[in-house]
């Protein structure tokens, strides 16, 4: 939309719902504007912690490659024994 319309087009608001709505619809915009800037803010916070963990996680399955390797086959076993006892309950 370009400019020359919207300014049309607040205008229309102004002349159709008075300067009440129009005042409303600022506010309402101002709260939208104050979420977005929070939602990219908490984004960015968790992105930063994510990063932080998988990094983390990387650097201790490269310092104790046989214990995440055993640790990664228990839990597999595990769930899978979970799993078949779960279908066999069903039958």
């Amino acid at each position: 939309m370009s400019k020359k319309n919207h300014h049309h087009t607040v205008e229309q608001a102004h002349t159709l719902l008075g300067d009440d709505a129009v005042a409303k619809a600022g506010e309402v915009r101002e709260h939208l504007n104050e979420a977005v800037t929070a939602a990219k803010e908490t984004y960015s916070a968790v992105k930063k912690t994510g990063i932080k963990r998988v990094q983390a996680t990387d650097h201790a399955i490269r310092d104790n490659p046989y214990r995440a390797l055993g640790i990664a086959f228990g839990l597999g076993a595990l769930l899978g024994f979970m799993l078949c006892r779960r279908g066999g309950e069903e039958s």
